[in-house]
């Protein structure tokens, strides 16, 4: 019983002072600590279990060197998935997976596939690994186990908006800022909120709104803008704008005729929010036609067309 104890404290002594050795900042010493380390592991078949029993009631100096050698023995992807933790994972109806990350003090929300939250992977762990850069491969796999568990584990469920969101008795409009603010609109007027209680995703092209918002406008003003022949008119484009800011379905679809001239196409790009809606020719719409793409309710549903 005695010779065990001992021969575990013996071992006990020889791991404390490899690990101190791997960290070592000379690089010879540094590199044969941590092949012996590697080797006696592998030899008497230590688990992590038993490694952080060897290291119970180490000094400061040894725990901090063994933290950083297991630590280094991390595969990228295993770093990559601990490192994917900070961000809170969701998955929308569909089955999609997003995350909610922190950027410099606010929150954003993005598809676990996409550039943005890859860039945000990769900055996480360059800083965590000293600078190392994380390969392509290793970020697909890691986003691919990311992607897995958001469908198989228990991963709340929420909704995505784009540009406007209806949420009870209030309406939250996206400013598209590099803040990632949001109006919000109830009975009792509107104000910018630094962070809205819906998710909002941001698409290629989508420009901020006029910021800071300004209060004390008149719809009068839209005479000014577009083309509108009559009162009922005006009227009617109030109620399109109305319809597709409430944040819900059904949403209309407004249609602007007229001949050549008649700036439908300059009202379809004042009515449009910014970056988004561009006026599109589609040639199998006959010749003097133009739609714009629809995406959502806030890529409005816009067809203007000439009159032969």
């Amino acid at each position: 019983m005695d010779s065990d104890k001992n021969d575990k404290g013996l071992l006990r002594e020889k791991f404390r002072k490899l690990f101190v050795l791997a960290v070592s900042d000379n690089e010879h010493e540094a590199d044969t600590a941590r092949r012996k380390l590697l080797e006696l592991r592998k030899s008497l078949g230590l688990s992590e279990s038993d490694m952080l029993e060897l290291m119970a009631g180490a000094d400061e100096e040894v725990r901090s060197a063994f933290d950083a050698f297991m630590q280094g023995m991390r595969k990228p992807t295993q770093v990559l998935c601990d490192l994917a933790k900070a961000a809170s994972i969701f998955k929308t109806k569909d089955g999609k997976a997003w995350a909610d990350i922190n950027v410099h003090g606010h929150r954003e929300t993005h598809p676990v596939r996409s550039a943005a939250f890859k860039g945000w992977l990769r900055v996480r762990y360059y800083d965590d690994q000293h600078g190392a850069v994380a390969s392509a491969e290793a970020i697909e796999t890691a986003i691919s186990q990311i992607e897995a568990r958001a469908s198989f584990e228990k991963t709340p469920t929420h909704e995505v908006y784009l540009r406007v969101a209806g949420l009870k008795d209030q309406v939250y409009l996206d400013l598209c800022d590099d803040d990632w603010g949001a109006i919000e609109v109830d009975k009792d007027g509107w104000r910018v909120v630094k962070e809205a209680p819906v998710r909002f995703q941001r698409t290629p092209g989508m420009l901020p709104l006029s910021t800071p918002p300004v209060k004390g406008g008149n719809l009068n003003a839209l005479r000014s803008l577009v083309h509108a022949a009559t009162e009922n008119d005006l009227i009617i484009l109030v109620a399109f704008l109305l319809g597709v800011l409430r944040g819900r379905g059904p949403y209309p679809v407004l249609a602007l005729t007229g001949p050549a001239g008649a700036a439908k196409s300059t009202s379809l790009r004042i009515l449009s929010p910014p970056g988004q809606a561009r006026a599109t020719r589609n040639q199998a719409s006959g010749p003097r036609c133009q739609r714009s793409r629809v995406q959502s309710p806030l890529e409005y549903p816009l067809a203007c067309s000439s009159e032969m």
